[in-house]
This record gives C-alpha cells, sequence and structure tokens, in this order.
C-alpha cells in the first residue's frame, strides 16, 4: 500500500496491519514452499520406489511357486467327432499348496509363464527354433496359437 501512514485513521492503521501480517505469511509460506516441495517429492520417490519393490517381492514369490516339470505334446481321445485332438500340457509343482498342476500351455497365468521362461530347456525345441530368446519364442508360439496358426488336430501336428 502506498498510502501514507500517517495519514490514516485509526481503523484504516488497524486494516493495514492485519493486511500485511496476512501478507508476510503468505511470503513465509512461499519462502518455504521451494523446500516443502523437495520434501514432498522425496517422499513420494520412496513410496513409489518401495511399491514397486513390493509389487517386485510379489512377483517374484508367485513365480518361485512354480518347479517346471515338462512340457509335452499330449494326443487326447477322440472328441466330438473324429477327430483326434492333442495339446501341449505343461506339468508343474506347485509349492505352495505341494500339489502337481497339469494345464495347457497356452492358458498358463503369468507367474506359471515366467516360471516357464526360467526354464528354457523344458519348451520343445520346436518352439525354441520360432526365435533367438527363449521368451520371444514363447511370445511367438503363444500368439500363433491364439491366431488359429496351430492345429490341434493330431494328424495336422509333425512333432519335429
Amino acid at each position: 500500500m502506498s498510502t501514507n501512514v500517517k495519514s490514516m485513521n485509526g481503523d484504516q492503521l488497524r486494516d493495514a496491519i492485519r493486511q500485511a501480517e496476512q501478507d508476510v505469511a503468505v511470503y513465509e509460506r512461499l519462502k518455504a514452499a521451494k523446500n516443502r516441495l523437495a520434501e514432498l517429492q522425496i517422499e513420494q520417490q520412496a513410496r513409489a520406489a518401495a511399491a514397486a519393490q513390493a509389487g517386485a517381492a510379489a512377483a517374484e514369490a508367485a513365480i518361485a511357486q512354480w518347479e517346471v516339470r515338462s512340457i509335452g505334446l499330449t494326443h487326447g481321445g477322440r472328441e466330438q467327432g473324429s477327430k483326434v485332438t492333442a495339446a501341449h500340457r505343461v506339468t508343474a509343482w506347485n509349492r505352495r499348496d505341494s500339489r502337481e498342476v497339469i494345464q495347457p500351455l497356452d492358458n498358463c497365468d503369468r507367474s506359471l509363464e515366467q516360471a516357464i521362461l526360467r526354464a528354457p530347456e523344458k519348451l520343445p525345441a520346436y518352439i525354441l527354433a520360432l526365435a533367438d530368446t527363449p521368451q520371444a519364442a514363447f511370445e511367438r508360439w503363444c500368439l500363433a496359437r491364439r491366431r488359429g496358426f496351430l492345429s490341434t488336430d493330431a494328424s495336422a501336428i509333425k512333432v519335429l
């Protein structure tokens, strides 16, 4: 305020003091804002890192529960007509539940897929031959399976 202080009456002076006190409080808050911002950003980064670490630990625990024993092509009986069906099955030991699990290779959850990729020697050679890395080969095989490029008819399947 650029008004002459000496010409103010009592009410104007009290109002000017109150306004100046508010301005000083805002100024002090703004001065401290830079440090507060840095403190809040550090806390946010620490929480994000802790959440990422907890997520990674949970994912690792989910993967570690599986021991992949074998992956193979199994021929089923006759189903729906005269076709003989065949499917890739993964046999794995679930350490958490202490039981053996047999399920279709193309119907695995993410943790079992990761466990399979940690034991790439269990994947059939004709799947591994699809790409340079086991992960890329398995992803390519799953994609081809989902798109229907791989037959389940036993007469059409040729195992190398």
